[in-house]
């Protein structure tokens, strides 16, 4: 057989699947992503002074006659504000890995998913406080602090599917369009 009718023809596979290039997502439809993070973390600085506040309101309690009242709502208080110290941490950390990364960007997710619990836990902190501590006048008076916290929490989940796009995006840039097997949205 002669050597031309044993070649075989070479195939080539074209990828057609990418698509167009994936639209920028921007935080509060306006911002970068990285810009947006840093705002956020900077309105977040101000919940600190709502801390240093409730902590004072546990110090009066506990100096007028109320102790046991003033420790708990202190602990309370100092528990649901924990995680946005963590969410400053994270903060640090993906600002350290950076926002072109798959890791840096999954950072500011679990940033914002820490800021998401600490709005949460203080907005169901707040209304039980009062009640247990001050009766139906506590709860009364917790209510806007509570359409605040509930507020600042709608905004973040707003803001944290934002920044789980934006990390969806880079993990599938950096995997050629395909989601790693074990890996969670």
């Amino acid at each position: 057989m002669p050597q031309q009718m044993m070649q075989q023809p070479t195939v080539v596979v074209v990828n057609n699947n990418s698509g167009p290039p994936p639209a920028e997502v921007a935080c509060c439809c306006c911002l970068p992503m990285s810009c947006g993070i840093y705002a956020v973390a900077f309105f977040c600085l101000f919940n600190f002074a709502f801390f240093y506040g409730s902590v004072m309101i546990g110090v009066a309690m506990a100096e007028n006659n109320v102790p046991e009242a003033g420790i708990v709502w202190i602990i309370v208080t100092a528990v649901a504000y924990i995680p946005q110290i963590v969410f400053f941490v994270f903060l640090v950390q993906g600002m350290m890995a950076g926002d072109h990364t798959s890791a840096g960007r999954h950072k500011f997710r679990r940033a914002m998913g820490m800021l998401l619990l600490s709005y949460g836990l203080n907005m169901l902190a707040w209304p039980v406080l009062g009640l247990i501590f001050l009766e139906g006048a506590g709860f009364v008076l917790s209510l806007p602090f509570v359409i605040g916290f509930g507020v600042n929490c709608c905004f973040c989940a707003w803001w944290r599917s934002s920044y789980t796009e934006w990390w969806v995006q880079k993990v599938m840039e950096e995997n050629n369009n395909q989601w790693p097997a074990g890996l969670k949205r």
